[in-house]
């Protein structure tokens, strides 16, 4: 519960960050991409939250694998998330942050179950009906 609350702050303050320099869907974009690439590299999750790897080698590596990727905000966010040794709570930081920005632009997320698979066309439709 704690580890929620604490992402969620963290989520908030980049929601903030975002919202006062005007980049609120650059960064929702970026976010995606870093949950991405994290989620797809459990090794650098792992690296992230070594013990035996100081703060300067985790920043070092996430400023070598998004430096010209993600914006400068992006960046000092990740080494504020570091310095503040709350690497650990990087995906769900960067998940609230996302449910944040949902609900900031009045989304929900829609789930369809089929019997049968949808073909394109059928995909299309339900997009177009539901946006």
């Amino acid at each position: 519960m704690r580890e929620t609350t604490v992402a969620r702050v963290y989520a908030e303050t980049l929601l903030e960050l975002t919202r006062e320099s005007g980049q609120v869907d650059a960064i929702a974009d970026e976010v995606d991409g870093l949950r991405g690439a994290i989620e797809g590299a459990p090794e650098l999750g792992e690296f992230l939250e070594s013990p035996n790897v100081s703060r300067s080698d985790k920043k070092a590596l996430l400023r070598r694998s998004f430096a010209g990727r993600v914006s400068d905000l992006t960046l000092r966010f990740l080494d504020l998330v570091v310095d503040r040794e709350r690497q650990d709570l990087l995906l769900p930081i960067l998940a609230e942050f996302g449910q944040l920005v949902q609900a900031l632009r009045n989304q929900e997320v829609l789930r369809v179950t089929s019997a049968v698979p949808l073909d394109e066309t059928l995909r299309s439709r339900l997009r177009a009906t539901f946006a």
